[in-house]
C-alpha cells in the first residue's frame, strides 16, 4: 500500500501554520553539551513540511533579539518562509527545556519544563498573535494555502482558519488541550482533520464529530493510533493502527509532529477537493507513512533530530523507501547546534555580569552562523 507522497512538484503547495513556535533547549543526560533548535509543535510541523517540499509559512509574533534570531535562523536553514514570524505587537519567544533520561531498563524518556534549568525562573511562554494582525495579513495578496495547521486555540487562529476556508483550504487542528471551550468549539466547527494525543485530551473524553470533519486521529504512544473517517464512504467507525517499531530509540520527542507532517504531505498536497476524493487505502497509507517518519526520527536526539543527520538527497530516498513499506536505517551524523554557557542566552537572571553581555551577543552571532 503506497501513500501519495511526493517530494518534488512543479508548484510547491503552501501551508500556513499558527500556534506554538519556540526555541528548544535539549538536555541529554548522555551529552554534556545542550542542543538548541527551533521547536514547538507548529514550528516543527512547518519545518518538516518544508523538508517535504512545501512552501511553509508559520505565523507568529516573535520579538527581535538573540533567541528570535536563533529560531528564525534554524527555520530558514530548512527553507521555511519566515516573513510572517514577527507580526506586531511582538512578544518574547517561548523557550522549552527538554530533558532526556533513561528508566531502570535503559529506555530513554523525555520530560518538558518551562523554567530555567540553572536558576528556576519561569521562561517565556506562548502568546497568541493579535487578531487585527491576522486580519491585516489576510487582506494582503498571500499565496493561496492548501492547508492551515493550528495547534493552539485563540481568536486569531480562528480568524486565520476562517480566511483560509474562504480560499478553499484544509483546516488541520491539533489541540494540545481543551482550553477556552467556546473558541475550541469554533475551531472544531471549521476543522477537516483533527489529530490529538490521548494523553493530552484523556480527561475530556471523546470529541463530537462535526459535519465538515473528514478524519480524526487519536495517537496512543507506543500503542499506535486510532482513527475514524468519512472518506471513501467510511462510516466513522474507530479503527486501530499499530505503531511501527523503531530500529533505534534515542528520543521519542516529536513523533506526533512527524506523523502530522507525513499525513499532511500525503493527503493534502492537492487541496480540499482532492482530499475528499481520497480512498480508504490512501488514508491508511498516509498514516503509515507518518508513523514511519516518526519511528525513524526516534533514532535521533531532538524533535527533528533526523533532519540534521540526513542530507536532502538521502532524505528523499528515505521517503521513497517508506512509501513502499521498506525499513530505513538511522545514520550517526549530527549537524545540530550544541552550546555551552547557554544560561545567558535564554534567561535574564542568568545573564553574565560585567562584559558578559558582549560575550552573549558574540555567542549568539556564532550560533546564527552555524544555523544558517
Amino acid at each position: 500500500m503506497e501513500a501519495k507522497t511526493r517530494i518534488k512538484t512543479h508548484s510547491k503547495p503552501t501551508a500556513w501554520g499558527i500556534g506554538l513556535i519556540a526555541l528548544d533547549l535539549i538536555l541529554d543526560g548522555g551529552d554534556p553539551k545542550p542542543r538548541l533548535s527551533a521547536g514547538g509543535t507548529c514550528g516543527n510541523v512547518m519545518a518538516i513540511l518544508s523538508r517535504l517540499g512545501w512552501n511553509a509559512v508559520p505565523v507568529a509574533r516573535l520579538a527581535s533579539g538573540g533567541v528570535s534570531n536563533l529560531v528564525m535562523g534554524d527555520l530558514q536553514r530548512w527553507n521555511v518562509d519566515t516573513s510572517r514570524l514577527q507580526l506586531r505587537p511582538t512578544a518574547r519567544v517561548p523557550i522549552i527545556v527538554q530533558r532526556i533520561r533513561k528508566d531502570a531498563n535503559g529506555i530513554p524518556f523525555h520530560s518538558f519544563s518551562f523554567s530555567c534549568p540553572n536558576c528556576g525562573k519561569r521562561l517565556p511562554s506562548f502568546q497568541a498573535v493579535r487578531t487585527d494582525s491576522i486580519l491585516e495579513m489576510t487582506s494582503q495578496r498571500e499565496r493561496r494555502p492548501k492547508i492551515v495547521f493550528i495547534d493552539r486555540v485563540s481568536r486569531s487562529s480562528i480568524s486565520l482558519a476562517e480566511a483560509a476556508t474562504k480560499r478553499g483550504a484544509i483546516i488541520y487542528f491539533e489541540p494540545s488541550a481543551v482550553s477556552q471551550k467556546r473558541l475550541f468549539d469554533e475551531l472544531m466547527q471549521l476543522a477537516h482533520i483533527v489529530k490529538y494525543s490521548q494523553d493530552r485530551l484523556f480527561d475530556f473524553g471523546e470529541l463530537d464529530w462535526r459535519p465538515q470533519m473528514l478524519l480524526e486521529v487519536r495517537t496512543l504512544g507506543r500503542g499506535g493510533l486510532r482513527f475514524r473517517t468519512t472518506l471513501d464512504s467510511s462510516q466513522k467507525r474507530w479503527r486501530n493502527l499499530e505503531a511501527i517499531q523503531p530500529l533505534r530509540v534515542k528520543d521519542t520527542a516529536g513523533c506526533g509532529d512527524w506523523l502530522s507532517g507525513g499525513l499532511i504531505n500525503s493527503l493534502c498536497r492537492d487541496g480540499l477537493g482532492a482530499l475528499k476524493e481520497c480512498t480508504f487505502d490512501q488514508v491508511l497509507g498516509a498514516l503509515a507513512f507518518g508513523q514511519g517518519l516518526a519511528a525513524w526520527n526516534c533514532g535521533f536526539v531532538g524533535a527533528r533530530g533526523g533532519m540534521y543527520s540526513v542530507p536532502e538527497a538521502d532524505f528523499a530516498r528515505l521517503v521513497r523507501r517508506l512509501q513502499v513499506g521498506k525499513p530505513i536505517m538511522c545514520t550517526t551524523e549530527d549537524d545540530s547546534v550544541s552550546v555551552t554557557g547557554y544560561e545567558g542566552l535564554i534567561c535574564d537572571v542568568c545573564q553574565p555580569s560585567d562584559g558578559g553581555h558582549d560575550q552573549t551577543v558574540s555567542r549568539i552571532g556564532s550560533l546564527q552562523q552555524r544555523l544558517s
